[in-house]
């Protein structure tokens, strides 16, 4: 699924110049309750990042909105034209230098961990957010992913955001390493970020949670891996 929304995002929205905002629900019963503002959404056909045959239609309405297209966990598209809301705490806790479309797309993934975000430069680059921290940076001229550390690894919760990040603890490095959502560099001294785990309750298997590490500082992505997806 996610690998259908990088293969619109980079292959077509990012050449076709139009820069927007993709909200990937990850859990299917989730309705984004306060997230979301509909006042300026339109209804679209049941169009989907799973069928390459649909992104024509998807860059056809994306480049008539700045909003935001809100996909289904199967990768339906729910609405289109989604203005983005954020709590006052992600306002607080989590901005972005980058201009109005990360900094919102960045919130509001702070305050909705069952959902990734996706957002298109009109300029080309393609940014993934997940839990208020950018996870994912494509861009045409840069190929390869980031590797994980292969050191073990340990869990630490950020004193003020308190989101839990992975670290790799006893690495010296020229600088001190920050919390990868708020920036708080407190406790992060000696450590090396290798991403921000995503807690959400749905992720359960065998009757225990389940927390996912998504990287981050960003990986780069290998633009080759994403652009095949099943018909």
């Amino acid at each position: 699924m996610i690998e259908g929304v990088l293969d619109l995002c980079v292959h077509w929205l990012s050449p076709g110049q139009a820069g927007g905002t993709v909200v990937l629900v990850l859990a299917p019963s989730a309705e984004l309750r306060g997230g979301v503002d509909y006042a300026d959404s339109f209804p679209c056909p049941p169009v989907s990042v799973r069928r390459r045959q649909h992104f024509p239609a998807f860059l056809a309405a994306m480049a008539q909105t700045d909003l935001a297209v809100v996909l289904d966990a199967d990768g339906t598209a729910r609405r289109m034209g989604v203005g983005l809301r954020s709590s006052a705490e992600a306002d607080r806790l989590v901005s972005d230098a980058r201009g109005m479309r990360h900094r919102s797309a960045r919130r509001f993934s702070f305050d909705h961990p069952e959902t990734l975000v996706f957002v298109v430069s009109e300029d080309g680059p393609v940014t993934v957010f997940s839990d208020g921290a950018a996870v994912a940076f494509a861009e045409p001229s840069i190929r390869g992913m980031a590797a994980r550390p292969v050191a073990p690894t340990d869990h630490q919760r950020c004193v003020r955001c308190r989101r839990l990040v992975e670290v790799v603890h006893g690495v010296s490095l020229p600088q001190a390493a920050a919390c990868p959502v708020c920036g708080e560099t407190e406790g992060f001294e000696e450590a090396t970020i290798v991403g921000v785990v995503k807690e959400v309750p749905w992720l359960t298997a065998g009757g225990r949670s389940v927390a996912p590490t998504v990287s981050s500082p960003p990986a780069h992505l290998d633009l080759g891996d994403v652009g095949v997806v099943q018909r």
